[in-house]
């Protein structure tokens, strides 16, 4: 999973038409409890993203648990 850092991570970025329920969605998929709930896999973030339109800030979820640095990818291309 994602873990917020200095790099560049490369995704996808999508708009949603109703975010209250897309995100209620991908809370489950993703592991999220809610804010400040230490048992989710995943956090979820604003971030700022970069698109080839300017910047746009944008929810993501990030890797609640540990990461060895033999996992990192640094190109930040996961998909």
């Amino acid at each position: 999973g994602m873990k917020l850092g200095e790099g560049v991570v490369h995704g996808e970025l999508v708009e949603m038409r109703d975010a209250e329920i897309c995100l209620e969605k991908m809370d489950q998929i993703e592991g999220f409890l809610g804010f400040g709930q230490t048992e989710s896999l995943f956090d979820r973030t604003i971030v700022r993203v970069e698109t080839e339109q300017g910047i746009v800030w944008a929810w993501t979820y990030v890797y609640a648990g540990n990461v060895d640095a033999d996992s990192i990818i640094e190109d930040g291309r996961w998909i």
